[in-house]
């Protein structure tokens, strides 16, 4: 069941930011500051190809929110972002660019980048290795809203052939923290 979590909150978990609102934090400048806390959540939007069996695993997964936070540092458009499963402490680092209405960022490291013998909905055990994993999204205000895309290689365990990749999709809404 752990493993099954800890997928969930991989692929679950995903986040981003933006803005052109003047009323949101830093707004009206050329590069909006958005460091601090947010807490909030983030719900699995999709997998693919739905095929897959790891797909087929996580798929009771799509459309449950999970509790997340994250932390933001700036200095100028530059922006670190640590994304934590508030459930279980999974997280991931992010650097990226924060400009007056976009802000994009990549990962950077992952505390669960690689995750190992994934009991799958054919029985096969199947390991995760990220590969992808980037946040996109809006702010407005004290809220923001936002997409994250990432992509696992997958392989077979007991031999490590490749098993394809799985994609995921999520969208999380978080609140700055007081």
């Amino acid at each position: 069941m752990r493993k099954y979590f800890t997928l969930l909150m991989i692929i679950g978990f995903m986040a981003g930011c933006s803005s052109d609102d003047p009323s949101s934090p830093g707004g009206g400048d050329d590069t909006n500051s958005i460091a601090g806390v947010w807490l909030g959540t983030a719900t699995l939007q999709s997998l693919s190809p739905a095929s897959h069996p790891i797909a087929q695993t996580m798929a009771p997964a799509i459309g449950v929110p999970s509790n997340i936070s994250i932390a933001v540092t700036q200095n100028g458009s530059d922006i670190d972002i640590r994304l934590t499963s508030t459930g279980t402490g999974i997280y991931t680092d992010y650097s990226g660019t924060m400009g007056a209405s976009s802000f994009t960022a990549q990962w950077t490291y992952s505390s669960a980048a690689v995750v190992t013998e994934i009991q799958c909905a054919d029985t096969v055990l199947r390991d995760m290795h990220l590969q992808t994993d980037n946040l996109t999204g809006t702010v407005s205000g004290n809220t923001i809203t936002g997409t994250n895309s990432s992509a696992y290689n997958c392989v077979l365990s007991a031999t490590q052939a490749p098993d394809g990749v799985v994609s995921g999709t999520a969208i999380f809404s978080i609140t700055k923290s007081k």
